[in-house]
């Protein structure tokens, strides 16, 4: 039972990275430019905060092991060596780290802009 909830959580954790990294290359093309201030780009803002914020913390503080979890699926060893293998999982892990902190970012810059237009 244990094994089949750390399997889901594996997979919500890969599911919400794929998420992530879809709403931060529509937000990169710049909603912002192509909604303008529309009354409904305030909400597509807060979208955006409320998918990147909670996710961008859940891989910085590496709750559930969220980090190792990505690291290891993005870098998995095909052929290489051991030592290569670390190297390579360590790297993915400051590169997700460095990521999880921008998401912060930009979620909380869109969750200020999403609420100063409604407000």
């Amino acid at each position: 039972m244990l094994e089949m909830a750390g399997g889901l959580v594996r997979r919500g954790i890969w599911w919400g990275w794929l998420l992530a990294c879809l709403v931060s290359l529509i937000d990169l093309v710049g909603v912002a430019a192509l909604l303008g201030h529309a009354t409904w780009s305030s909400v597509v803002r807060l979208v955006c905060a409320a998918l990147l914020l909670p996710f961008g913390l859940l891989i910085v503080r590496n709750w559930m092991q969220a980090r190792l979890t990505l690291a290891t699926r993005l870098a998995r060893a095909e052929s290489r060596s051991r030592h290569i293998a670390r190297l390579h999982r360590y790297l993915v892990n400051l590169l997700l780290v460095v990521l999880g902190l921008a998401w912060v970012g930009i979620g909380t810059f869109n969750l200020v802009q999403g609420l100063s237009d409604i407000l």
